[in-house]
């Protein structure tokens, strides 16, 4: 028995040892034989870097470039500022007849000619709509020929002592803004007048000649033409004693009401 039990040890070991050599053999030809696959696979990691990199060149060329089109594309289609001759358009010319009525105004004087470039605010403020009005007069130091889309120089609150007689001021005012302004419509879409001498005193003028035609109107309704009235008779009486107080002296404004029906006149509570 314990013969045969060292014999069979012996053949087992004899195999044992044949193994060992063979894996041996195995590995070594499994590891020369992935060197050639990872060198080509290396390689092929490489050759798509290399794509990466000339695609990234790629790409940024093309940026550049789009942005060297974007640049011509923006240079060509830039606005080109319009070119108008001021000086032919009739509109202005209408809104001239009133500057050229300035006590101070002298056209040959390079301060107040009318060239284009002086015309152009004119030009504005007939094609904007978000130009309401409109204020010219000639400076009262220097005689320069002068505007404003906001207000009229003043005239009580002055740094410049001005004299009544020189205070002349054109105004232009818009109607409606919405609607555009035409040689055949300006009369009627725009107010235009001088406020000239004391500027109270011209509101007061102004407001004397307007009223009786205020007061005529009979198409209104009733309670509006009682509220309107009411406070244009008020607004009356304030101007009337600013103006008047200016000067030193008092003055009351009496309204011009009609009376020519005296039982109507009488039943009218806000007339008494």
């Amino acid at each position: 028995m314990d013969g045969e039990n060292n014999e069979q040890a012996a053949v087992a070991e004899q195999q044992q040892e044949e193994q060992v050599p063979a894996q041996e053999n195995n590995m070594e030809g499994t590891g020369e034989g992935n060197v050639p696959e990872e060198a080509a696979a290396m390689e092929g990691m490489d050759d798509m870097d290399g794509q990466i990199e000339g695609g990234d060149m790629g790409m940024d060329g093309a940026i550049e470039e789009g942005g060297d089109l974007q640049g011509m594309d923006e240079e060509q289609e830039a606005p080109v500022e319009e070119t108008v001759d001021c000086t032919r358009d009739t509109r202005i010319q209408w809104m001239c007849k009133f500057v050229e009525d300035l006590v101070n105004f002298d056209g040959t004087a390079p301060t107040c000619t009318l060239n284009n470039d002086r015309l152009q605010p004119y030009y504005n403020f007939l094609e904007r709509a978000d130009y309401t009005r409109f204020f010219v007069w000639c400076d009262f130091e220097t005689g320069e020929l002068t505007y404003s889309y906001e207000r009229a120089p003043q005239f009580y609150e002055s740094d410049v002592t001005i004299k009544t007689e020189d205070y002349q001021v054109v105004y232009f005012i818009k109607r409606n803004p919405s609607t555009r302004t035409t040689a055949q419509n300006i009369a009627e879409t725009i107010i235009a007048g001088t406020c000239e001498r004391d500027p109270l005193d011209s509101l007061l003028d102004m407001m004397n000649e307007s009223c009786p035609k205020l007061l005529g109107e009979n198409d209104w309704p009733d309670n509006v033409k009682k509220e309107f009235v009411s406070n244009l008779h008020n607004f009356m009486a304030v101007i009337t004693e600013a103006s008047y107080t200016a000067k030193g002296m008092t003055n009351l404004y009496i309204p011009n009401e009609d009376l020519t029906d005296i039982d109507t006149a009488i039943k009218d509570k806000d007339l008494l």
